[in-house]
């Protein structure tokens, strides 16, 4: 009976870890730079002028797909941090691989960066960081960096006509709002394996990608010319990922939820 007592003690004990590993920890309460209000109404026009500069994939399957991954890393973000609904889409320019965040939760991911993935879950896993970046409230922190917290605010006011329009352009031709500060890289890393786990998905893909990166900056430089103009080198960053992943005792085998991935980089070949 004693024998029977401890191993359920045991069992009880190993559950509660992993579920403490698998959630994610609150991240944002009280960074949003700006009012929801104003950071939403600047992150919807932002995106706006953007998705008629880029040419978004005409296709209903793929940006569906994309939209059902995101819904389910997303889903792994603490309420305390889901300010905004997400919206991603998939960005038709399969030379490119990189994905961005804008303020009030909309995502850019370009069909390159699916076309090198290999599976659903590594797609899941830049997902997963982009998410963290707006969690954080990283988007419109770097606008204000470069602008000024006024200037940004008298934006998201409408009080600056031409400054949205002349915003989207530089974010078009860059495929980026600014790059971020190494701090705010290694935080969107270490939350997005949070979020990346607590999706079910193995936070190990997240390290796959970033290897996937590396050996593409040696072999076909131009294809991550915009990641790393918008990203730092991930040498560094699978470096600290996998002692994260370590530490924290991360873990899932699932490279995929949703499912159909052969067939969305079939699509997006055609």
């Amino acid at each position: 009976m004693t024998r029977r007592w401890i191993a359920w003690v045991f069992l009880l004990a190993s559950c509660a870890t992993v579920a403490q590993f698998t959630r994610a920890p609150v991240a944002a309460v009280g960074r949003l730079l700006l009012p929801e209000e104003e950071e939403k109404r600047l992150g919807d026009e932002l995106a706006a002028e953007v998705r008629q500069r880029e040419r978004i994939v005409d296709d209903e399957a793929v940006q569906e797909w994309i939209a059902r991954v995101q819904d389910r890393v997303a889903a792994a973000v603490p309420e305390e941090d889901r300010k905004f609904p997400f919206e991603t889409l998939v960005v038709d320019d399969p030379e490119t691989v990189n994905a961005f965040a804008l303020p009030g939760g909309h995502l850019f991911v370009y069909s390159g960066l699916i076309l090198q993935a290999e599976n659903e879950a590594e797609v899941a896993a830049v997902l997963a960081h982009e998410v963290a970046h707006v969690a954080l409230d990283h988007p419109a922190q770097q606008l204000a960096a470069r602008l000024g917290a006024d200037t940004l605010r008298a934006i998201a006011l409408g009080e600056r006509p031409g400054a949205i329009a002349q915003l989207a352009s530089g974010i078009a031709a860059q495929g980026y709002v600014a790059a971020h500060s190494r701090e705010q890289e290694a935080e969107a890393d270490r939350y997005g394996l949070f979020y990346l786990t607590g999706a079910g998905y193995d936070p190990n893909a997240m390290v796959s990608f970033f290897r996937k990166l590396d050996r593409l900056q040696q072999s076909e430089p131009d294809l991550v010319t915009r990641f790393f103009a918008s990203h730092p080198s991930p040498a560094e960053r699978i470096q600290l990922l996998e002692q994260t992943i370590r530490e924290h005792g991360l873990r899932g085998k699932a490279t995929s939820h949703v499912g159909g991935f052969d067939e969305i980089q079939a699509r997006l070949r055609r």
